[in-house]
């Protein structure tokens, strides 16, 4: 009686532990970026996205990317080069937007014009010490005609004549339930004109469920190491 009895307490004990490490079958991984949105219909720019990984595998994650040369509108829009990646799984992942050199509504009185920005999202296994929330980078931002001193805290804003302009802004996602209460969308860059014509610049996120908390963080990425993980 007693060998049956040890024999079902090991049996439940392996049952709970595979409970436990079992993968959960509600996991959600969300990984997107892009370079541009544009919504500028009064300026003849339909809606749409340039240099969009669209959304991983909701999932199983995986890894996406997405490279574009040459975006013109005009004196409305312009951008020499861009580039968006996303990858990873339901423990960690990382998001990443670059653009080079451009400019929106050029000439105009909020003229925005940029040499290099970037932005990166990452989701790293609820780790203390993990950067999940990463400032944007800028090079040679200006607005109205004047350089933008960037402060690096998020939603920084700039008004002007007709226009808005929010840098570093985060936008929340309502349904996070995750232990790291990270599910925003990092945008370097989002103009807003009085006329509700917008333009979006460097998004980038990467969240999932954390169910695997117990993995080795990924600690934060490069653009370095970003490429050559594509290489």
């Amino acid at each position: 009686m007693p060998r049956r009895r040890d024999l079902a307490i090991h049996l439940a004990a392996v049952l709970l532990l595979v409970t436990v490490l079992a993968p959960s079958a509600s996991a959600s991984v969300k990984g997107r970026s892009y370079g541009i949105y544009a919504n500028m219909p009064s300026y003849g720019v339909a809606l749409g996205t340039h240099c969009d990984t669209g959304w991983l595998n909701s999932t199983s994650g995986g890894s996406r990317s997405s490279y574009k040369s040459n975006v013109s509108y005009g004196n409305t829009l312009r951008c020499d080069y861009m580039e968006s990646n996303s990858h990873g799984d339901r423990c960690k992942g990382h998001s990443g937007s670059r653009l080079e050199a451009g400019w929106i509504l050029k000439g105009s009185p909020f003229e925005v014009t940029w040499t290099h920005m970037e932005s990166a999202d990452e989701d790293t296994c609820c780790k203390s010490g993990d950067r999940d929330d990463i400032s944007s980078v800028f090079e040679g931002l200006t607005f109205a005609g004047q350089p933008v001193v960037v402060t690096g805290k998020p939603n920084q804003t700039i008004y002007a004549a007709g226009a808005t302009l929010v840098i570093n802004e985060r936008k929340k996602d309502g349904t996070d339930t995750d232990c790291d209460d990270d599910d925003y969308e990092h945008r370097s860059l989002h103009l807003i004109l009085r006329n509700g014509n917008e333009v979006i610049l460097c998004a980038s996120k990467f969240d999932s469920d954390d169910d695997c908390c117990v993995a080795t963080s990924t600690g934060h990425s490069t653009w370095g190491g970003v490429k050559a993980f594509y290489r």
